[in-house]
């Protein structure tokens, strides 16, 4: 099933410090940062 979302999902943009923040979830919590991935995608 189709999120209710994602037809009204155009475009996501991070900020600049956002790949510095997953990498501190990977070396702290890996669990969590394949969580955050997931509602990423």
């Amino acid at each position: 099933m189709e999120s209710i979302w994602r037809p009204f999902v155009k475009s996501l943009e991070f900020d600049k410090d956002a790949f510095d923040d997953l990498t501190w979830w990977v070396n702290k919590d890996r669990k969590k940062a394949l969580k955050i991935l997931k509602i990423i995608q």
